[in-house]
């Protein structure tokens, strides 16, 4: 197995054959809408557009804060979380 750590601060200057194998990813407050209209776009097949962006907002909401995804989780109830302290769960 080999493991590899990507550092952008433009998600669509990840090659798209990358991004495919992501497993894990940290997205801070984000600069630009585009780039949040790309994750939100390869994201949004666990909970749709809407509910994923308003996850992201949760998760960013106070300083230094982040989203945690982890996308080899199977259960959609902890694939997201706020850093690492909590999970997010739409009601």
């Amino acid at each position: 197995m080999i493991s590899t750590i990507t550092a952008s601060q433009g998600y669509r200057t990840i090659a798209p054959i990358i991004r495919k194998q992501i497993t894990d990813l940290f997205v801070y407050r984000l600069r630009n809408t585009s780039d949040l209209d790309a994750i939100t776009e390869e994201l949004s097949a666990v909970y749709g557009k809407k509910v994923f962006q308003a996850i992201y907002e949760e998760a960013v909401k106070e300083p230094f804060s982040f989203l945690y995804v982890n996308l080899m989780e199977k259960d959609k109830k902890k694939m997201f979380m706020e850093r690492f302290s909590k999970y997010l769960i739409p009601s």
